[in-house]
C-alpha cells in the first residue's frame, strides 16, 4: 500500500533526521540539549521511536495480512499526534513549527483514514463475495446433501474404513 510505505519513509527519515542531527532538530522544536541524558533521551524518542515506526510500516506494507491493521495503527497514531498538537496549541499557544507540524499530521492522519477505509471496504466486498458463495446452496435440500457436505463424508469414510 503506498499511502503505508510514504509515511513509513517519512517517520524514517524523521528518526534518522533526529538521531543524526540531534541538536539542530532539537533546536528546531524548541529544546535544549543541556546534557548527556537530554542527548541520549531525544536520540532516543524522536529518533528511535521514530526510526521503529517507520520501519514497522514499511515491513508491514509488503504483508498483504498486516496493510489493513497497519493502516489503522497508523490512523490512529497520527490522529492521536494531530489531537495531542491541537491541544498543545490551545494551552500553550501557536507558533510557526507547532502549526506546520499540526498540518502534517492532519494530511498524514486523513491520507491513512482514507487508505484504512478503502482497505477495509476491499476487503469487506471480498468476504461478502465469499459467504455469497454459501448463500447459492438450496435451502430446500438437507445439510447432509450439499455438495461440500458429501465431499467431506466420502473422505471422511475412507480414513474410517
Amino acid at each position: 500500500m503506498i499511502s503505508l510505505r510514504v509515511v513509513g519513509i517519512l517517520y524514517l527519515l524523521s528518526g534518522l533526521w533526529c538521531a543524526s542531527q540531534a541538536e539542530l532538530s532539537a533546536n528546531f522544536l524548541g529544546f535544549a540539549l543541556t546534557s548527556l541524558l537530554a542527548h541520549s533521551e531525544f536520540f532516543s524518542v524522536y529518533g528511535g521511536l521514530q526510526v521503529g515506526l517507520g520501519v514497522a510500516m514499511l515491513g508491514a506494507s509488503f504483508r498483504r495480512t498486516y496493510i489493513e491493521a497497519a493502516l489503522y495503527f497508523a490512523y490512529v497514531f497520527s490522529m492521536t499526534l494531530f489531537l495531542f498538537r491541537v491541544a498543545s496549541a490551545w494551552i500553550w499557544g501557536w507558533n510557526t513549527s507547532l502549526l506546520s507540524m499540526l498540518i502534517l499530521e492532519a494530511i498524514l492522519a486523513t491520507i491513512l483514514c482514507i487508505s484504512w477505509a478503502k482497505k477495509k471496504a476491499r476487503k469487506r466486498g471480498r468476504v461478502e463475495y465469499y459467504l455469497s458463495s454459501f448463500r447459492t446452496r438450496p435451502s430446500s435440500l438437507p445439510i447432509a446433501q450439499w455438495p461440500t457436505q458429501r465431499a467431506f463424508n466420502v473422505r471422511f469414510e475412507s480414513l474410517v474404513s
